[in-house]
């Protein structure tokens, strides 16, 4: 499987992938996970809390590396 995009909307996450199949032609799919939804399934609400915060690490770094700064930042990962 390969992800291709993160998109967080007010209200959801929507993961565009795609998955490995026989012939030429790769088929994409979405998946919309519900924040509200999301709540009721604990891993999932775990998850989606941990892709939301290494989204803002990410960000982070990215704003840092832009300005060219050796500030120090946060890292992604779990303890």
């Amino acid at each position: 499987m390969n992800v291709h995009a993160v998109i967080f909307t007010d209200d959801a996450v929507l993961i565009e992938y795609s998955e490995d199949g026989p012939g030429r032609f790769p088929v994409s799919s979405q998946i919309t996970i519900p924040y509200r939804e999301a709540q009721s399934h604990e891993q999932l609400a775990q998850d989606l809390q941990e892709l939301v915060q290494d989204a803002d690490t990410l960000l982070q770094s990215a704003m840092l590396a832009r300005m060219n700064t050796s500030a120090p930042i946060n890292e992604m990962g779990r303890q």
